[in-house]
């Protein structure tokens, strides 16, 4: 980790015995102003993994609301959290494998997977994906997320989004500024760049509505 980080860390000890509620908001705020969108976009998790396990779990909450089925659909192989809740609440997976020339998404048989369920669909993406370190070109992601219907949902893991120098690529937070889609979550984590990892800090970023559902199961 940074010299810096240390310092925050070192300084932060005289108040350990509190609950960190103002220092809460002060780091959503300050990760509300990087990403240029405002606080209430802004969802922390106990590392990224807790994100994941959120949106997971709201879109389950929302299915039994709504007498409706739920299902994870991810593409294989990639990181393994979102199965592994959704597998714990006892709802289906579908694993999609990637293309094998490339280890591109298979947009077909992953939007066939959704389209053959009568339920909410959630898409997990890494994106650059893990284990894989490839990158889905942005112009046929976006444009698939731009054209799903209601009941699809799409968490876009970018937890390796600094490392990317491809200057095609574009975030999925600036899609959300643009209000590509009110079903887009985008989630990131100072465990990688940062090398904060034993910290446990991670955010989502969605429309505010969309936040405020997320919220109450990270807290």
């Amino acid at each position: 980790m940074s010299d810096s980080a240390k310092q925050a860390i070192l300084d932060s000890l005289d108040i350990g015995f509190r609950y960190p509620d103002d220092q809460r908001a002060a780091l959503i705020s300050k990760i509300a102003e990087i990403n240029g969108v405002t606080e209430s976009q802004v969802s922390l998790g106990n590392g990224s993994s807790e994100n994941i396990r959120a949106v997971v779990q709201m879109l389950q909450t929302k299915a039994l609301k709504d007498g409706k089925q739920f299902q994870v659909v991810v593409p294989d192989p990639t990181f393994a959290y979102a199965e592994l809740y959704a597998l714990s609440l006892g709802e289906s997976v579908v694993k999609v494998p990637l293309i094998a020339e490339n280890y591109d998404l298979d947009f077909d048989n992953l939007q066939k997977a959704a389209d053959e369920f009568d339920g909410i669909s959630l898409f997990y993406l890494c994106n650059p994906n893990n284990p894989t370190a490839t990158i889905t070109a942005t112009h046929k992601l976006k444009a698939w997320i731009n054209n799903a219907p209601a009941n699809h949902y799409f968490l876009l893991d970018q937890a390796y989004s600094e490392y990317i120098t491809d200057p095609s690529f574009e975030s999925g937070v600036e899609w959300i500024k643009q209000e590509l889609s009110a079903n887009l979550i985008v989630i990131r984590t100072f465990s990688k760049l940062c090398a904060l990892a034993a910290m446990r800090m991670g955010y989502a970023i969605a429309s505010p509505q969309t936040t405020a559902s997320i919220e109450p199961l990270c807290r």
